[in-house]
């Protein structure tokens, strides 16, 4: 019986991936975009995010993004903007934490 399961049934990739992420990011935030859209950003996907005013820049983190259980993988996000609060770059990379 398991032999008729399609092979997309194992899939253990993540939930979400840094490109996808940065995917995102890019597709819907323009160089220039205000604070207002930038928080939007983040509130569409229920993502909670945080500003640094020592750094200049949003902070949000993707939890869970793993398959599996005993590994506590995230997609660390940060927005930079410039002093009035407007978009000019992101990155995205990965964190992990063992349970």
């Amino acid at each position: 019986m398991l032999a008729g399961l399609p092979a997309f049934a194992f899939y253990t990739g993540d939930r979400v991936t840094v490109d996808e992420v940065q995917e995102m990011i890019n597709s819907e935030l323009s160089v220039g975009a205000n604070a207002e859209e930038i928080e939007a950003f983040f509130e569409k996907r229920g993502i909670g995010f945080s500003y640094d005013t020592f750094r200049d820049r949003y902070d949000s983190i993707y939890r869970n993004v793993s398959r599996y259980t005993f590994i506590d993988k995230a997609v660390v996000v940060h927005v930079y903007v410039d002093s009035e609060k407007k978009f000019t770059r992101s990155s995205s990379y990965l964190s992990y934490t063992f349970l």
